[in-house]
């Protein structure tokens, strides 16, 4: 495929290794891999790179991990120049696709201004999508109470001075060792999962 491409088109791909140590300027405007007159941005990358993966998964990746996920990148991009140059965007099949992928698409977008917009602030939609790929670690300091007994008071007043202790600096972790009345976590410094905000977090327990 690749050959009879470069028959039709003059094929360049320029790949930078700054690339696995993003950390470069405007990601928008950053080319890391170019493909005939088609580019790969460092937040193209970045953002498939992302897709379905948590925190802790894109830090620990590999340097060969990251090449061979762009390999996949240029090799998607060669694809579809190859669909272009057999005039595959003509079909009729296609053409209906597209064409109904448009309309949901415009549907999807008046929805969002008539409704949607008029009834969440903006702020809100943005604080969204700024923790959405975000986790954070959990901790739990467990102080019990019988509800029947007249105990309640006297686990707040606990509550409140530990509250304290926390505030004046001592460590969350070793007041959790130390007064959490939950076994299973206080041993872990009340440890008791990771939280990821976004719509696979409701599918997945935090512990």
């Amino acid at each position: 495929m690749k050959s009879a491409i470069s028959k039709k088109f003059i094929l360049t791909v320029i790949v930078y290794t700054g690339i696995f140590f993003l950390n470069c300027g405007d990601k928008q405007l950053k080319t890391i891999a170019r493909v005939g007159g088609r580019r790969i941005t460092v937040n193209d990358y970045e953002t498939a790179f992302a897709e379905g993966k948590k925190t802790r998964q894109i830090q620990m990746a590999k340097l060969e991990e990251k090449k061979n996920f762009l390999d996949r990148m240029i090799d998607k991009k060669l694809k579809i120049i190859d669909a272009y140059q057999h005039n595959l965007d003509e079909d009729e099949k296609i053409q209906n696709a597209i064409k109904k992928r448009t309309e949901g698409i415009v549907i999807g977008r008046l929805l969002d201004r008539e409704v949607l917009e008029k009834l969440i602030p903006e702020s809100m939609v943005k604080d969204y999508y700024e923790k959405s790929n975000k986790e954070v670690m959990i901790r739990q300091i467990v102080l019990k109470f019988d509800k029947k007994s007249s105990n309640k008071k006297q686990v707040l007043k606990r509550a409140k001075k530990l509250v304290r202790e926390i505030k004046e600096g001592k460590s969350f972790a070793d007041v959790a060792k130390e007064k959490s009345e939950d076994a299973k976590t206080a041993k872990d410094g009340g440890k008791k999962g990771v939280l990821k905000w976004g719509p696979r977090a409701s599918k997945n327990p935090v512990y």
